[in-house]
């Protein structure tokens, strides 16, 4: 009777781990409204069905223009918005709970196309804003920034706005990109 009911309990403790885990899918279609400005809640659910068909339809914004997924699995979406912005949602596990969650999720937004520079927050499962210095120290210059999904790395590359650095070090940080590991708690240098 005892392994029974130890049995019981492990399989019960399991789907709740499973039950409180989400995906990126499901963060996507919850979106609070004025996030993707671009994107109305039909685009959204559109976006996922072209994508569950095998389609890279674009859809048309709010501002006439075509939005698409670039990548979308468990816990990763890129999304080209516009020709000038491009959102990551990744959704990060956590050993120590924020608020009770066992995940976060990291908003990158790329702005522009020449030249490109991105900025980071992180937020809850149901999109409550946490403080990004708790799991990120970011630089102090203009970066622009990509998911390495399959080693959960950021690689920050420094942007050089105007192209002329005003020093011989800046010109050297500009020159090379940045590792930062998820440790499962936040991003350190890697």
């Amino acid at each position: 009777m005892k392994r029974l009911l130890t049995a019981v309990a492990v399989c019960l403790l399991g789907l709740s781990d499973g039950v409180a885990q989400t995906t990126v899918r499901e963060l996507f279609k919850s979106v609070p409204f004025g996030m993707f400005q671009l994107l109305t809640d039909n685009n959204r659910l559109d976006l996922l069905d072209y994508w569950d068909s095998g389609l890279k339809s674009p859809v048309t914004n709010q501002l006439d223009g075509d939005s698409k997924i670039l990548l979308l699995n468990d816990s990763l979406l890129q999304l080209q918005l516009s020709e000038a912005l491009q959102a990551d949602i990744w959704l990060l596990d956590v050993a120590e709970p924020a608020d009770g969650n066992s995940q976060v999720v990291c908003l990158l937004r790329t702005y522009g196309t020449d030249v490109k520079s991105t900025t980071i927050q992180f937020f809850t499962t149901d999109w409550q804003e946490l403080p990004a210095s708790r799991y990120f120290a970011a630089p102090d210059y203009a970066f622009s920034a990509k998911c390495q999904l399959e080693a959960n790395l950021l690689q920050l590359t420094p942007v050089n706005v105007d192209n002329t650095p005003a020093s011989e070090e800046q010109h050297e940080i500009v020159q090379s990109s940045i590792l930062f590991k998820w440790d499962g708690n936040s991003f350190k240098k890697y």
